[in-house]
């Protein structure tokens, strides 16, 4: 009953979602984010709506663990260079839990309707899961190449001053 009404309003849902996400970012960043639709222009916008679209089909449908692994690495990818704590990074997810009680209100009186929430709740949070797994994967590898980068600037900034002194010894 609910899982039917979902698909049906999939992408009320998916919209709103991304809507919601949106508004994660300062507002002048914000309002470019929802409007240029350009993947080239805008890739963060894009790959927020299409992620929060693949993701709104498979929590409502058959829960594609590749499709869903996909969408939250997209998602993850983005957050993890952006500013945010992990929190502030993927709270946005848990905006879909009460984007679909506000659309879905009406039907919620029922008791079939009622516990298959319970069984989109579950899958919800089960992406959320891999989520925080993929976000920290990417922040760690980000950490990575900056600490590399770091190495590799020291290192050349060492022999720089090490040729400079081997010259000042020769003279």
């Amino acid at each position: 009953m609910l899982f039917e009404f979902l698909r049906d309003h999939r992408e009320r849902i998916a919209a709103k979602w991304f809507d919601s996400a949106v508004k994660t970012y300062p507002s002048d960043s914000a309002g470019f984010l929802a409007k240029q639709k350009d993947q080239f222009a805008n890739p963060v916008g894009v790959t927020l709506r299409t992620a929060t679209q693949r993701l709104v089909g498979e929590l409502c449908g058959d829960m594609n663990s590749s499709v869903i692994l996909e969408a939250v690495d997209d998602l993850a990818r983005i957050r993890a260079v952006q500013d945010y704590s992990p929190s502030q990074a993927l709270a946005l997810l848990f905006d879909i839990k009460r984007i679909v009680r506000d659309i879905a209100s009406d039907i919620l009186s029922d008791s079939k309707a009622v516990d298959e929430l319970f069984e989109f709740d579950s899958r919800v949070d089960l992406v959320i899961l891999h989520a925080f797994d993929r976000f920290e994967a990417k922040r760690e590898k980000m950490f990575d190449i900056r600490t590399r980068e770091a190495q590799r600037r020291v290192q050349k900034l060492t022999e720089r001053v090490v040729g400079t002194d081997s010259q000042d010894d020769s003279v």
